[in-house]
């Protein structure tokens, strides 16, 4: 018999129509705030990209620079 393995927390109970906990204007507020960069209109269009993949990609194409502000890629 093989033994019932726990279904994790993160998998059970998921309310697909509710809103995002994760708000991008609470992370770009943080990053500004950490590099002492001004406060600044979040972008209409975010990517997020922990590995930078994307941005390294883009750069590579031509596709992306750096922004203005200097928090992210335009």
């Amino acid at each position: 018999m093989t033994p019932l393995i726990p279904q994790s927390p993160l998998l059970e109970l998921k309310d697909y129509s509710a809103e995002s906990v994760f708000q991008v204007e609470n992370m770009l507020r943080e990053a500004r705030r950490q590099k002492g960069l001004p406060l600044e209109p979040v972008p209409s269009v975010c990517v997020l990209d922990p590995d930078g993949d994307i941005v390294r990609r883009l750069r590579k194409e031509g596709r992306a620079r750096p922004s203005a502000e200097g928090l992210g890629f335009g």
